[in-house]
């Protein structure tokens, strides 16, 4: 059997009581109120906690209007934030290709350059000098520092 919650804002019945059926409480806002049953019975089980709604004070057309221009207005600067951020991407990555470009290009023109000089190289005709051999240094002994003996004194 549901249990009996009375409630100031509920209809009366023909007893002149105001009565509520409930069985879970309304989970409506944050603030709980604890209402006691009717029933003869005192246990633990009558008291029944449930949540009052709050009541919400109604919009005038003046603050619908200007909540509505607030949101086309965040819509109209998100798409401008897109749109800049899309911009800077592509003018990023543009740049980005010009360096890779430019990378490769002179890549290319080392690469020619060697080429270029090894066909000079190999188109001349002239026998390889052998260069000199370098003399070996003589390798430097580095001397021994003795420490001096220490005289001993033998005492009779």
């Amino acid at each position: 059997m549901p249990k009996k919650i009375i409630l100031p804002s509920a209809p009366e019945n023909d007893l002149g009581k105001q009565e509520v059926l409930e069985e879970k409480p309304i989970k409506t806002s944050k603030k709980t109120i604890v209402y006691e049953t009717d029933d003869s019975e005192t246990d633990d089980d009558n008291n029944i906690s449930i949540e009052k709604p709050k009541v919400k004070r109604a919009q005038t057309e003046k603050q619908l209007q200007a909540w509505r221009k607030a949101q086309e207005t965040k819509l109209k600067n998100d798409e401008m934030r897109r749109e800049l951020k899309r911009l800077q991407e592509l003018e990023y990555q543009k740049q980005r290709d010009e360096k890779i470009v430019k990378k490769a290009l002179s890549i290319k023109k080392k690469q020619i350059k060697k080429e270029l000089i090894l066909d000079e190289i190999s188109d001349d005709d002239t026998p390889i000098e052998s260069l000199p051999k370098r003399k070996p240094r003589p390798q430097t002994v580095q001397p021994v520092v003795q420490q001096p003996i220490k005289p001993k004194f033998n005492f009779v």
